[in-house]
């Protein structure tokens, strides 16, 4: 499974103690990693992916004046993508924008990254309106102005297992001359006390995929579902499993696998 219990999450502590209490073991997915130290199997690309879906989809219906309601899976990743740019191409057929949003990613380089890229392209959105940053671009330390006053939209697609500062605040976030407007926060780490993305205290879930978390003229949408790959199940189900099945197969000698 996996635990969602070693970065500090406020969750932790009562799942562990079910597994001591029951004298059971924990074989967490989320830290299967090679002698490279990369997993060896990840969700990141269809995080990614349909992480930059709902935050493209947030900003063409804020732009519209209306809401995310209850989001279902999609049938298809191309299905999701299509959806997409058509409620970007509503949003400029009415006139409610001048042009597409533009767009940041943090984590650019890495499997989460490369899906929102993607997606993001996929739908129409010029390269050149897209900023991918990495560690380069970011290892002077946040937070960066040019999140929340050079784009439209900033995707956190980062894998957090240290501290560093925010790269945003709530505080550069209430200034009016503000262009951004949403948040996509793939990574979805709020229960976390190292969070980098602190203008947010829940996760959203599908029923209630968007929180408004500053209101007003310029206001400020963050979409942070924790479970985005289950919105493309075949896809994201496809590659997990690929990648997943020479580990599974060594699982009843795992205490000799070094994976395991």
């Amino acid at each position: 499974m996996f635990g969602h219990c070693y970065k500090g999450q406020n969750e932790a502590i009562p799942l562990l103690k079910r597994f001591i209490n029951g004298n059971g073991e924990l074989l967490d997915l989320e830290f299967l990693v090679n002698d490279q130290g990369r997993r060896v199997a990840a969700f990141g690309v269809s995080a990614g992916k349909a992480g930059m879906a709902m935050g493209l989809l947030t900003w063409a219906k804020q732009k519209m004046g209306e809401s995310v309601g209850h989001v279902k899976p999609w049938k298809s990743e191309e299905a999701m993508i299509e959806e997409t740019k058509f409620e970007l191409n509503r949003v400029i057929k009415a006139g409610k924008a001048n042009d597409l949003p533009k767009i940041i990613i943090i984590g650019a380089l890495g499997r989460c990254g490369s899906g929102a890229i993607y997606v993001a392209t996929k739908c129409g959105i010029p390269v050149e309106y897209i900023s991918k940053w990495d560690l380069e671009e970011t290892k002077k330390g946040g937070p960066f102005k040019e999140i929340v006053f050079e784009h439209d939209i900033f995707v956190n697609c980062i894998r957090l297992m240290s501290k560093f500062p925010p790269f945003i605040t709530k505080e550069m976030c209430m200034n009016p001359n503000r262009q951004l407007t949403v948040v996509s926060d793939i990574a979805c780490d709020p229960n976390n006390p190292d969070n980098p993305v602190p203008v947010y205290n829940e996760s959203s879930t599908v029923i209630n995929p968007v929180e408004r978390v500053i209101d007003g003229i310029v206001p400020l949408d963050v979409t942070s579902i924790d479970h985005l790959p289950s919105l493309i199940p075949i896809s994201s189900s496809t590659e997990y499993s690929d990648a997943l099945l020479p580990t599974l197969m060594n699982l009843n000698e795992y205490t000799n696998d070094p994976v395991w």
